[in-house]
């Protein structure tokens, strides 16, 4: 299957803890998260000024992101 979800380069991909959800960053300052099955989109965090080059899972399913604007998000696992 190839996802062309994102507009520009995906600079990192990250799993969920439970294998269920990945995420990806990329160069349009978005990181989204798709369902692994499916493939369909579950969220699109937005909030970087800039290219968003890293992604991570923690362990309660909390998703880190770092961007070149300098900061790292933390994006609730609930989605809220």
């Amino acid at each position: 299957r190839v996802n062309r979800a994102h507009e520009a380069p995906i600079a990192a991909l990250a799993a969920s803890p439970d294998g269920k959800l990945i995420a990806s960053a990329a160069w349009d300052g978005e990181a989204r998260v798709e369902d692994a099955a499916t493939g369909a989109e579950t969220r699109r965090l937005k909030g970087h000024k800039d290219n968003v080059n890293g992604v991570a899972f923690l362990p309660d399913g909390t998703i880190a992101t770092a961007g070149y604007d300098a900061t790292m998000r933390l994006w609730p696992a609930d989605g809220s």
